[in-house]
């Protein structure tokens, strides 16, 4: 299946995956730069003061979010929000968007 605009996202997915496995071994410096802790602040107070809904967003805030986060792609914004939100489906092959995937694998 070809990724098309699916890039940022699964972009940022790894960067997570990988501070997630990195930021375990260290001590406290993250790596991230005061900027990027900023933007990270940002996007969980938008998340919070929306309540995860996208329609309650201001209009300052859907511009950061798919503007400065998601290089003007919409889509890659409103994955990250309804991830960031925990309403992102758990969708698998053949599988509903209110399924649960299987636990302990195939």
């Amino acid at each position: 299946m070809p990724l098309g605009g699916r890039w940022p996202l699964l972009l940022i997915a790894l960067s997570w995956l990988g501070a997630g496995v990195i930021g375990c071994s260290g001590p406290s410096d993250d790596g991230l730069t005061k900027e990027q802790h900023a933007t990270t602040d940002r996007f969980k107070e938008i998340v919070e003061r929306s309540g995860g809904q996208w329609e309650r967003l201001s209009e300052a805030d859907r511009k950061f979010l798919v503007d400065d986060l998601s290089n003007g792609n919409e889509n890659a914004a409103r994955m990250m929000f309804a991830a960031r939100s925990g309403k992102a489906p758990a969708v698998g092959p053949g599988g509903s968007p209110n399924a649960t995937p299987p636990k302990g694998g195939p």
